[in-house]
């Protein structure tokens, strides 16, 4: 599945359509199944959830990229959001994303009271970056900081992923 992903990805949607970062988020995301199905069945909620978690988050990640390197997809003609729709479509689809964030560690609640607190902490400050967007006045100082504020949420996610389930191996 990952190597059909990449394949439609990378030769078929990359430069003719702006949800190629879809499909990309896609095989970007499969991380979590790979490693559980490694030990035991996939179709458990934890996976699930971090999948769902790194699908839509890779969108407004993405994003951030896009608009930051806008010059650059629009010179090479890949069919980037921000390059075919504009920024401030691309910010409604940024928000979009944001708040699919909210609901997903409640899913995956299995992972305890901490990791719901925390994962709903880090969810709601990029709702609100997000919601700052539609009123900035330098949009690549904006981008900016989502591209940091992404790369640090997926981090303390995953790294709290590793906290929270520490005390069932060693404890």
């Amino acid at each position: 599945m990952v190597y059909v992903c990449v394949t439609i990805y990378t030769i078929w949607s990359k430069r003719r359509y702006t949800f190629n970062t879809i499909i990309g988020s896609i095989s970007g995301a499969v991380s979590p199944l790979i490693g559980w199905a490694a030990i035991t069945p996939a179709n458990h909620a934890i996976p699930i959830g971090l999948f769902l978690i790194l699908f839509i988050f890779q969108m407004p990640h993405t994003y951030a990229i896009a608009i930051r390197k806008y010059d650059e997809y629009k010179a090479t003609g890949v069919a980037m959001l921000p390059v075919v729709r504009g920024i401030k479509v691309t910010k409604k689809h940024f928000l979009f994303y944001t708040i699919c964030l909210l609901p997903l560690p409640f899913l995956i609640g299995e992972l305890g009271t901490v990791f719901i607190v925390i994962a709903t902490i880090l969810n709601v400050g990029w709702l609100v970056i997000s919601i700052r967007g539609f009123t900035v006045k330098d949009d690549l100082k904006w981008a900016r900081l989502n591209f940091l504020y992404s790369v640090n949420y997926v981090l303390i996610i995953f790294l709290l992923v590793i906290l929270v389930t520490l005390p069932v191996y060693f404890g």
